[in-house]
């Protein structure tokens, strides 16, 4: 379905806006940027050793066209819409979320017992709790800026109250999901609103003593989240007094892939192996460093910033990565500060995961910094 709805929607709007379609160019940074990164993983294929294997991965990579445009169509200027796209956005969300409470509370001790071996609990169809977690924390962001920091005069009363309620359950949910990474990543976007969106220090020191005593509350009332503080810890203890890496711990199994892509990177840092080469190239490396790991336990570096230098070296690696944050910066006087806070978010869920290499996490990322250029800036619209 999601696959259907990005080309639908930019086709959508093409056919409706042929004549005016040289409006997609002028806002250039940003519709640009998209298009330069298609090219570089097209570019990349030219050198790779298993260019059959990039088809999934370039598809994936058509949204950095297909966004944009379809985007364009829409109404911008229409803060109606903007509000009724939000609320839709965050229906889907308060959907999944019911799932995976309904999923817990029908038997809560079979969950714990599987944080107790380091799981979290299963999200939608592909289990993809990094990156539904970070969608959930950008939406709550930018539904939060649109919504609460106007005047009361601007909005019904009722999108006030739905903002406040859908941040407070998406708040319950992180907790109780406990994933290390949606942890981090929503208490890392509550620093940074209080750095850049709240301009008092008596507010910012306010808000910050709140965040800490949600951080502690949180603990008290997740028993998965303390599981998982539990576990982590523990595991921590293993490692400290073997000094191994265990490929059955999802972090060390991470940790022991950046190794590989590493090893392997270095035999062509230029330009890397190409798109769609990236595991294949690293099987060689797993089976002389690490005989131990069953083939089918191999994995690509769990690393965006990585796993782009591998895939087209170092330098357009850098470059392909770096796109996303040039139209923030160019050619301005005063950066956008919720743009930058959701760059941050977005950059540091590239830490522990190759993002942009899933379909719904190359959605998240491409939409709502789309979302950001043309519908909070308004920079550019079809009439």
């Amino acid at each position: 379905m999601l696959s259907i709805g990005v080309v639908v929607l930019p086709v959508f709007t093409l056919l409706v806006h042929l004549k005016k379609i040289k409006i997609v160019f002028k806002q250039r940074s940003w519709v640009w940027s998209m298009v330069l990164m298609f090219l570089i993983a097209v570019v990349s294929l030219i050198w790779s050793t298993d260019p059959s294997e990039a088809m999934p991965s370039l598809m994936n990579k058509t949204m950095l066209l297909f966004i944009p445009i379809g985007l364009l169509g829409a109404p911008l200027k229409n803060l109606q819409w903007t509000l009724k796209t939000l609320f839709g956005i965050a229906v889907i969300h308060i959907i999944v979320m019911v799932g995976v409470g309904v999923e817990y509370i029908s038997n809560p001790e079979q969950w714990i017992a599987w944080y107790n071996q380091m799981g979290t609990m299963p999200v939608a169809k592909y289990n993809d709790h990094i990156r539904f977690t970070l969608s959930l924390i950008l939406l709550n962001v930018i539904w939060m800026r649109t919504v609460l920091t106007k005047p009361l005069l601007v909005f019904h009363r009722f999108w006030k109250t739905s903002t406040i309620i859908f941040a407070g359950i998406s708040v319950l949910f992180i907790h109780l999901l406990a994933s290390k990474s949606g942890i981090v990543l929503l208490y890392l976007s509550l620093i940074l609103w209080i750095l850049f969106l709240i301009p008092q220090w008596k507010a910012k020191l306010i808000v910050f003593i709140g965040a800490v005593l949600l951080l502690i509350s949180m603990f008290q009332w997740s028993p998965t989240f303390r599981k998982k503080v539990d576990m982590v810890k523990y595991q921590w203890d293993l490692f400290q007094e073997s000094g191994t890496l265990d490929y059955n711990n999802s972090d060390q199994g991470r940790v022991i892939s950046y190794k590989v892509a590493w090893q392997t990177l270095q035999e062509s840092p230029m330009l890397g192996v190409g798109l769609g080469a990236e595991l294949k190239e690293m099987k060689q490396h797993y089976q002389e460093r690490y005989p131990e790991i069953p083939e089918d336990r191999y994995i690509v570096p769990h690393n965006q910033f990585l796993f782009s230098f591998l895939s087209f070296g170092c330098i357009l690696g850098a470059f392909y990565v770096l796109l996303l944050a040039i139209p923030v910066f160019y050619k301005k006087t005063e950066v956008n500060k919720l743009e930058l806070l959701v760059l941050f978010v977005i950059f540091a869920s590239f830490i522990p995961e190759a993002t942009l290499e899933a379909q719904f996490g190359m959605f998240i990322v491409v939409f709502y910094l789309s979302w950001l250029r043309f519908v909070e800036s308004k920079s550019i619209h079809f009439e």
